[in-house]
């Protein structure tokens, strides 16, 4: 079996996540999606919208998920570890958006290797953005408050 590991913010879903979420499932037999919590997202950009607890809630409802676990750190090394402890046997595939750097994988893809799992970064999706959604929502904001008497 394939276990396809891929992780995400998911804050204020769009379709680039759940394109990105069909595109792992489809390498693999079993798919198992990290959230990222609010401090590891905080500590490189900005602070979630939604809670953890939504966005948990969110990704258990895609389709294509098979599970839902919370990820504590921005490079899942910690987190692959244990997946290969519950699937020692399975193939492990980490996926994530071609937007991260390859070299912050360094240590993820050492370890995969070493377990005969490999890492996937698939493309990624430029149409919409959550950043882009959000300055979106706040420039319409300051659009309807400048309108108002």
């Amino acid at each position: 079996m394939k276990v396809v590991y891929a992780f995400v913010v998911l804050d204020l879903p769009h379709w680039g996540h759940f394109l990105l979420l069909k595109r792992a499932k489809n390498l693999g037999d079993f798919l198992v999606v990290g959230v990222l919590d609010n401090d590891t997202v905080e500590s490189y950009k900005r602070r979630p919208i939604m809670s953890l607890e939504e966005r948990m809630k969110v990704a258990s409802r895609i389709k294509d998920v098979d599970l839902v676990i919370p990820q504590f750190e921005k490079y899942p090394l910690e987190t692959l570890k244990l997946l290969h402890r519950i699937f020692p046997k399975d193939k492990l595939i980490c996926v994530h958006g071609s937007d991260w750097k390859q070299e912050g994988f360094q240590k993820v893809t050492e370890y995969l290797q070493s377990v005969g799992g490999e890492l996937r970064l698939l493309p990624y999706y430029t149409a919409t953005s959550t950043t882009k959604r959000i300055d979106e929502m706040a420039k319409r904001y300051m659009d309807e408050a400048r309108k108002s008497p």
